[in-house]
């Protein structure tokens, strides 16, 4: 076996371990709130690509750009915020939903937005109280 085998065997693992994640995902119709995927940015394009190729009907943001773009995404992103709904209380999310909120499913964003206390995109991703969170951090070293 070449190392380029196993780089190969690495790659598959993790391409099967994405789309295990991304499926998981999409099979869910009980959530309420959307998903969060974390990623490092060195991956961030792989889960864009399992996303389209294995739930395309699944609404995706990637929350990643300059900081101009990042206000952009956050401007879209505004529009499928639910605002002090309880996740218990049907009748408050319906009444909600009602309102001409964008479908968003799953925000992708990378590690780089929570490294600091204080970052505004922490800040602000915070509002969405999230379903699940996936945190990707098969490529950390420790």
């Amino acid at each position: 076996v070449s190392i380029g085998d196993d780089d190969d065997d690495d790659d598959d693992f993790n391409a099967k371990k994405t789309r295990r994640k991304t499926t998981t995902a999409s099979h869910d119709k009980s959530n309420k709130r959307p998903h969060i995927i974390i990623v490092p940015a060195s991956v961030l394009s792989n889960w864009e690509r399992e996303f389209n190729t294995f739930c395309p009907e699944m609404t995706v943001v990637k929350y990643h750009g300059n900081m101009t773009q990042r206000k952009e995404i956050q401007h879209r992103l505004r529009k499928s915020l639910i605002k002090d709904m309880d996740v218990d209380d049907d009748d408050t999310y319906n009444r909600k939903r009602s309102h001409k909120r964008l479908p968003l499913d799953v925000v992708l964003t990378t590690f780089s937005y929570f490294s600091t206390e204080k970052s505004d995109d922490r800040n602000f991703l915070r509002k969405f109280h999230f379903d699940y969170m996936v945190v990707d951090e098969a490529q950390f070293w420790y």
